[in-house]
């Protein structure tokens, strides 16, 4: 926009018009003028975040929400767990299955 307004007069006096921009031109500057127009909505949203108090509280309100508490465990409650008795069940299956190969291999 501030091109088009405080510039485009001047350049067409001084070019005659503004037939010989070509559109590739008229394509880049839209594009830089997105990316500028993009960076003070991200700047001025960043700024919200940073200044208003009732956003800090809410921010901080929701982490504590949404922190995973840790149950502390007995260790020796854990000694018993399902995943231990599998393994220890497969462990004593392997080994009667290598005694029953060697009893048959000699």
């Amino acid at each position: 926009m501030h091109s088009l307004l405080n510039h485009g007069l001047e350049h067409m006096r001084r070019f005659d018009g503004i037939g010989d921009t070509l559109e590739d031109d008229i394509k880049h500057m839209h594009q830089m003028s997105a990316r500028i127009e993009l960076r003070i909505f991200m700047h001025s949203k960043i700024e919200v975040v940073q200044n208003f108090a009732i956003v800090q509280e809410k921010i901080v309100e929701s982490k504590a929400i949404s922190t995973r508490v840790m149950k502390r465990r007995n260790p020796e409650a854990c000694a018993n767990t399902r995943a231990k008795r599998a393994k220890e069940e497969r462990d004593q299956r392997r080994a009667m299955t290598l005694t029953s190969i060697d009893n048959h291999t000699h």
